[in-house]
């Protein structure tokens, strides 16, 4: 018996959140509710960030993300495909969540951003733009065990950045990844 958790679609304004446990040539349909859940979906990833106009020329100017933030901003909201970014000052980031929470970098937090890129060559030319930005590549793009092609850079705040292209990918008008 497989399970498949986490599976959920919209239906006349509400979420059905569940699981499907499937028998061969049947499905029996366990752990679902009705509900107004949380729609899945992200709508902003922030990024703390020590230097709040720096961090906006890496963004802005080196790496070309749009944004009509200036670089006094208290924060900056650059627009993607599907997903807003954000660049807040990481101890105001920090304090925001929880007063009693530190805003000291860890050298990995167990977090990556990832840009799927439509070719391979285009791998390459990400990361050298993000290294030219002052970015550090901290993976040379290889092939990769899953079939891909892919690389990291860390940006100047210790972000890490997946740059990643499979030949089987295919994506939505947005530029966003068809996800089936």
């Amino acid at each position: 018996m497989a399970h498949d958790a986490g599976l959920a679609y919209h239906r006349q304004g509400r979420w059905f959140i569940g699981a499907v446990a499937e028998h061969g040539i049947g499905s029996r349909t366990i752990g679902w509710r009705w509900g107004a859940g949380m729609e899945p979906r992200i709508s902003i990833i922030t990024l703390g960030v020590a230097d709040l106009p720096r961090a906006i020329r890496f963004y802005r100017d080196g790496l070309g993300f749009e944004t009509t933030a200036a670089a006094d901003a208290g924060i900056a909201f650059f627009r993607t495909s599907g997903t807003c970014l954000a660049l807040y000052p990481r101890d105001r980031l920090a304090e925001d969540v929880s007063p009693n929470l530190s805003a000291a970098v860890p050298a990995f937090s167990g977090v990556t951003l990832a840009h799927a890129a439509r070719t391979r060559e285009e791998v390459d030319s990400i990361l050298a733009l993000a290294e030219a930005a002052g970015g550090t590549i901290v993976k040379p793009a290889e092939v990769t065990f899953w079939g891909g092609y892919s690389g990291y850079f860390r940006d100047l705040d210790g972000h890490f950045w997946e740059v990643a292209w499979w030949q089987d990918w295919e994506f939505n008008d947005d530029g966003s990844l068809v996800i089936e």
